[in-house]
C-alpha cells in the first residue's frame, strides 16, 4: 500500500510540474506580439528580486522607485527604463568580467 502511494504521490508531482510549466511558458508566450518583443505594459520583473545598496534591482536592473512606480509610467518612459535596464545589465557583466 505504501508503494502504491508513492507512485500516486509521484503522479501527482509530476502533474503539478506540468502545469507549472505550461503555465510559465503561456506567460512566456502572452509577453511577446506577433513581433516576438516583450510588450512594454509588463513589468521587466524576472522575479529574481535583490535590491544592491544603490537600490538597485539586481534581477532587472531598475531602481526602486522604477519597480514601484512601474504602473503608472507610459509606454514611451517604459521603453526608456527597459533601455536603461539593459544598459545596466550590461554594465554589471562588464564589471565582473574586469
Amino acid at each position: 500500500m505504501k508503494l502504491v502511494n508513492m507512485q500516486l504521490l509521484s503522479l501527482n508531482l509530476s502533474a503539478w510540474k506540468k502545469y507549472y510549466y505550461h503555465k510559465l511558458l503561456r506567460t512566456i508566450l502572452s509577453n511577446h506580439n506577433s513581433n516576438n518583443q516583450i510588450k512594454l505594459t509588463d513589468s521587466p520583473c524576472v522575479r529574481n528580486c535583490c535590491l544592491d545598496s544603490d537600490d538597485m534591482c539586481l534581477g532587472c536592473f531598475r531602481y526602486i522607485d522604477e519597480i514601484t512606480s512601474w504602473r503608472s509610467y507610459s509606454d514611451e518612459e517604459k521603453q526608456k527604463i527597459t533601455t536603461l535596464c539593459q544598459q545596466r545589465q550590461e554594465d554589471e557583466q562588464s564589471k565582473l568580467n574586469s
